[in-house]
């Protein structure tokens, strides 16, 4: 559960430095990711984690309980308390539907969400998700 929190944690603050984007001026998301990725560990997450101060909330779409989302939201608080997380839970069609409606408005309101993989393509199509190659990535299993 801890690995989830921190994973969740870093995708998060990416998540974050993407919408105040003073750190580093690219072309798309995915060169800032390639970009933000290059830095040291500790650089990189003093970067994010420096942008992510100016938020101060993180908003995450989740077809979840909330019961469930409160032991997430718990731990990410307690590590980064200087970030409130709201989320909005709904079925994954809804929210499928209202990430659409607001890309199509100009305007994405979620820093993060979990919807189901058969909605991704979907998603990219529209432009609402990048690729994000995690620098944790390495460490997981193939």
């Amino acid at each position: 559960m801890k690995q989830r929190i921190e994973l969740w944690a870093v995708l998060v603050l990416l998540f974050q430095f993407f919408h105040t984007n003073s750190f580093v001026t690219a072309a798309t998301p995915e060169e800032m990711l390639t970009r933000i990725n290059r830095l040291p560990a500790a650089e990189r997450e003093a970067a994010l984690i420096k942008e992510a101060r100016n938020e101060k909330t993180v908003i995450w779409y989740a077809p979840m309980n909330r019961e469930d989302l409160r032991q997430f939201t718990a731990g990410f608080e307690a590590q980064y308390p200087f970030l409130q997380v709201e989320i909005l839970t709904g079925g994954p069609q809804s929210l499928l539907n209202r990430i659409l409606t607001e890309r199509r408005a100009g305007k994405d309101n979620f820093d993060t969400l979990n919807i189901r993989s058969s909605a991704l393509y979907t998603l990219k199509k529209a432009g609402a998700i990048a690729r994000y190659e995690s620098p944790q990535r390495r460490g997981l299993r193939s």
